[in-house]
């Protein structure tokens, strides 16, 4: 095989310098790969060939280690820990070792400063998610990366400005309704479900289905259906709940209390569902008129759609929220019928 000339190879990197960015060589072994790089190394022995061949047409992205960076990772203060080029030090390691003629010890780096472990590990999962495509398992490691990582970066002085969802998203290169996805399955799945969208086999898809049903029944669709089959599965029992919990309330406003009187109009098609200050109003004005009448009557509808919302919105959130919901939900509800009730006997119905 003819013999690789390294120097006009590395000529592509020496170049690329500006004003505002520090570059250096650095000799290939004082590079220490980052043990939080969870990124495939793939197609190794392709991507040594056309280093060969072509020469490195990107730079290498290095941190010098602070303290408190290099006792984290168990290296020495001032060390080069790589952030971005991972598979390109692996190809140049590997066309090193057999290549004919081939040798690159010194290459030229991009150097960046480690302020904290936070620090490092963003710096890491920035360059990465910006140099590959990604897959559901590579986005939700690094969706929960970066939701651990952010407490300790606001602290730090990070601003994120807007809701954190949307922050994440942009991050990300992804929709917020995406987010809310690989929320639901970080704060709802079970182990078992969280372990196969890390292998990649389950989406986020699918995960996010599963993880608004409980405990149980997310590791009985890990367990008993195929990889195939667990989506449909999964949304088939979210919808049977949401069936079952819209009959339930359905059935449970439609009874009649000892408290209703027997002669309330029923709500029809043409009237306005009342707000609060509606409502509020319909107790202190004159008594016996049609609107107002109607007003309180569609007081009733309110708590349907109280019902509606927080019934469907239950389905997403962990039980502590339900409980809390189900809370908010039975205190409107009392509010409202109460009012109701006075206004009922304010106008003599």
């Amino acid at each position: 095989m003819g013999r690789f000339n390294t120097d006009r190879l590395e000529s592509k990197v020496n170049n690329i310098k500006t004003a505002n960015e520090q570059f250096e060589k650095i000799n290939i072994n004082d590079i220490i790969d980052c043990s939080d790089n969870h990124f495939p190394l793939t197609e190794i022995e392709e991507l040594a060939y056309d280093i060969a061949e072509r020469g490195l047409d990107d730079n290498l992205v290095v941190g010098r280690c602070n303290k408190e960076v290099a006792e984290h990772y168990g290296v020495k203060e001032g060390q080069y820990l790589l952030i971005s080029g991972h598979r390109r030090k692996t190809a140049i390691m590997y066309a090193n070792e057999h290549i004919d003629n081939f040798n690159m010890q010194e290459i030229m780096c991009k150097i960046k400063p480690f302020n904290s472990v936070a620090n490092a590990k963003y710096q890491l999962n920035m360059a990465n998610l910006q140099s590959r495509r990604l897959t559901s398992s590579d986005l939700m490691r690094a969706f929960t990366e970066l939701k651990n990582l952010l407490p300790d970066l606001e602290k730090e002085g990070m601003k994120i400005s807007g809701r954190t969802r949307d922050f994440i998203a942009k991050t990300l290169n992804i929709s917020s309704a995406q987010v809310g996805k690989m929320e639901n399955v970080y704060n709802n799945a079970v182990d078992e479900v969280k372990t196969e969208v890390e292998q990649g086999t389950l989406s986020i898809n699918a995960a996010n289905v599963i993880a608004r049903l409980d405990d149980n029944e997310q590791k009985d669709i890990i367990n008993n259906y195929s990889e195939t089959d667990r989506y449909d599965e999964a949304k088939k029992r979210v919808e049977e709940i949401r069936a079952r919990k819209e009959a339930e309330t359905t059935a449970e406003l439609d009874e009649p209390t000892a408290e209703e009187p027997e002669n309330v109009p029923s709500a029809t098609p043409n009237i306005t569902v009342a707000t609060r200050n509606d409502v509020e109003k319909a107790v202190t004005v004159e008594k016996n008129t049609e609107t107002e009448s109607s007003m309180i009557w569609d007081n009733e509808l309110v708590l349907k759609s109280v019902d509606y919302v927080f019934n469907k919105f239950s389905l997403n959130v962990s039980e502590e929220t339900k409980n809390q919901l189900k809370g908010i939900e039975m205190m409107l509800k009392s509010m409202l019928k109460k009012t109701a009730e006075q206004a009922r006997e304010f106008i003599g119905e």
